[in-house]
């Protein structure tokens, strides 16, 4: 059994690891160590994301802990906008070769199936206006905390003013 927090005390050997586990490792610490600092988990989070480009792991690997990281340190809407735009500057930079623009798009549908199929899973049928709304949600961010809500709210219309009160995404420049 180990204890994460006992690692913090030995962030950069972790920094320097090239243990996948290190990053899992780095992302829950940053996570716990910036619960409302959301500039503070906003600079954390593109540090770990440079970071998987720079340990030579895998395209599998930088996805997956990618997607990890993503899951773990969740922004607001304004930062997790910006988040993106930032993403696809450091990709046009050529520092970040793995993910592309369609697999980013791709996490995007896939996000939204997810809250779909729970949905569907809880209340049987979800509202086109629910779809529709959904399909206007770019960030992945934003994506699973709809998941969270879809499986823990009381009724689809809950989880409809939950979906309403979110601004839509503002389209990316190509």
């Amino acid at each position: 059994m180990v204890k994460l927090l006992d690692f913090q005390s030995q962030w950069s050997t972790l920094e320097r690891s090239l243990n996948p586990f290190a990053v899992v490792i780095m992302a829950h610490l940053s996570t716990l160590d910036t619960v409302g600092k959301d500039e503070q988990r906003f600079e954390s989070k593109l540090t770990l994301v440079r970071g998987l480009y720079e340990r030579g792991y895998t395209k599998n690997e930088v996805l997956e802990l990618f997607r990890l990281i993503q899951w773990m340190m969740v922004l607001p809407e304004p930062l997790a906008i910006s988040f993106k735009q930032e993403f696809k500057r450091i990709q046009e930079e050529g520092r970040v070769p793995y993910i592309t623009d369609i697999e980013l798009d791709g996490m995007v549908k896939n996000g939204r199936k997810s809250v779909v199929t729970a949905l569907e899973a809880r209340f049987g049928t979800v509202s086109p206006q629910v779809s529709e709304r959904l399909e206007t949600v770019e960030d992945i961010d934003v994506l699973e905390s709809l998941l969270r809500q879809a499986v823990t709210t009381a009724s689809v219309q809950e989880f409809q003013l939950i979906l309403n009160e979110i601004p839509p995404s503002e389209p990316t420049e190509e």
